[in-house]
């Protein structure tokens, strides 16, 4: 069945259009909205399985989902930054296409209840911010609800305080694509524009993010079982002190994660800033703690445009396998990173080895094209006069090995250092 949502429409509310429907895997219901601001917390819960929340793109116009004005969030108490799902999607099999969340109420000063003034970003205008999330698998009673075959696409995603859409505890088949996100994380730092955390999966492809200050773009986190997700396609950039793409703690002994084709540029005002560890650096692509299973990170270009990364590839602990292959990245102090150490953390955490693939690499870096550092052992790399098709120019080649006992030797081409 198809229920009509609009000012003229059986139901003016996408709420009451959802309470309404009986969706089943077996008999479905598409929820079709036409163009206006709807003001409300969504929750289609667990009982609405094979839901369609759909834009309808008949009626010309956004289709806008915000955060209520009354300064009350979904949970019942004072509205702020860290507060306030949008959409809550506790059931199976959902889509969600076509609309605009935006989580600005519209609060132009301290004095409504639960409202907050911050900045997004060094020297950005100040902008109000009354919801936390877009869309997430959590609501009042209710934290990270075990679903499946959630689909996201052809959104828009503005002014929300920690994560635009984020998904947790067991999500998988997911799908999230041609997504638009921009203006998230006000609450504090280190949100993302899309984050999977504690065993969520989903094929992410062909976002547009602007990452703001201190923030994640695509954020993969605390993954133990076996599956699989691949990040593709997708246009960042990045800002100050920020991170595109980062993946933290695959347990996962079978599970693989495939950063493919993704295009991510730092800022124009981006700064290298802190190329030797320190506070923060920014960052293209970030892979760490990969103690099972594996990342390949494919044909991607990091730093084409834009503002300078710290460091445009870097890799951290990965005790198990990661290949970058057919990728370039430039702009970066540091083009490829591999650490043992990482010191913006404090870690002492030293790698007993690293399986670390290197081919149709092209780097342009300021410092060093490829560094090495605090490695006890670089296992199974080229050896020395091998043709590995590697490309290093600009700058110097450098590997650091600290305290370790590993060797570091050039290859023919100048550009890659392998333990011998």
């Amino acid at each position: 069945a198809t229920l009509l949502v609009g000012p003229s429409q059986t139901y003016t509310t996408i709420q009451a259009a959802v309470n309404a429907s009986t969706s089943t895997h077996a008999s479905p219901d598409t929820i079709l909205v036409d163009a206006g601001t709807y003001a409300e917390w969504v929750q289609i819960d667990t009982t609405k399985d094979s839901l369609t929340l759909l834009a309808n793109v008949a009626s010309v116009g956004a289709k806008t989902i915000t955060a209520p004005s009354n300064g009350v969030d979904e949970y019942g108490g004072n509205l702020t930054v860290s507060t306030g799902h949008l959409v809550s999607v506790t059931a199976s099999n959902v889509t969600i296409q076509g609309f605009t969340f935006n989580g600005n109420a519209g609060f132009k000063g301290n004095g409504a209840a639960g409202n907050a003034s911050v900045t997004i970003g060094s020297g950005n205008t100040a902008i109000y911010i009354n919801a936390s999330k877009g869309i997430s698998n959590s609501y009042s009673t209710a934290n990270g609800v075990s679903i499946s075959n959630l689909t996201i696409r052809d959104n828009t995603f503005l002014n929300l305080g920690d994560d635009a859409i984020s998904l947790n505890n067991t999500v998988s088949g997911g799908n999230i694509s041609n997504n638009v996100i921009s203006n998230y994380g006000a609450s504090s730092n280190w949100w993302a524009g899309i984050f999977l955390g504690e065993n969520s999966y989903a094929n992410v492809s062909n976002n547009t993010i602007t990452v703001p200050y201190r923030t994640y773009g695509i954020q993969i986190d605390d993954i133990a079982s076996s599956a699989n997700s691949t990040i593709s396609n997708n246009t960042i950039t990045v800002g100050q002190d920020s991170i595109g793409i980062t993946i933290n703690l695959l347990w996962a002994a079978a599970g693989n994660i495939t950063v493919a084709n993704n295009t991510v540029n730092a800022a124009a005002n981006v700064v290298a800033s802190n190329p030797y560890g320190g506070c923060q650096p920014t960052r293209g692509i970030n892979v760490f703690s990969v103690t099972a299973g594996g990342v390949n990170i494919p044909d991607n270009k990091v730093g084409n445009s834009g503002g300078n990364f710290d460091r445009g590839i870097d890799l951290w602990n990965v005790q198990n396998r990661v290949s970058i292959n057919g990728s370039s990245v430039n702009r970066s102090m540091f083009g490829v990173q591999v650490e043992g150490v990482e010191q913006t953390y404090g870690s002492n955490f030293y790698n007993t080895g690293v399986t670390l693939g290197l081919t149709n690499l092209n780097v342009t870096a300021y410092a060093a094209a490829l560094k090495v550092t605090n490695i006890q052992q670089v296992a199974n790399g080229p050896t020395p006069n091998s043709n590995i098709n590697v490309t290093f120019t600009g700058g110097s080649l450098n590997a650091n090995i600290g305290n370790s006992s590993v060797l570091a030797v050039a290859s023919a081409n100048g550009g890659y250092y392998a333990n011998v």
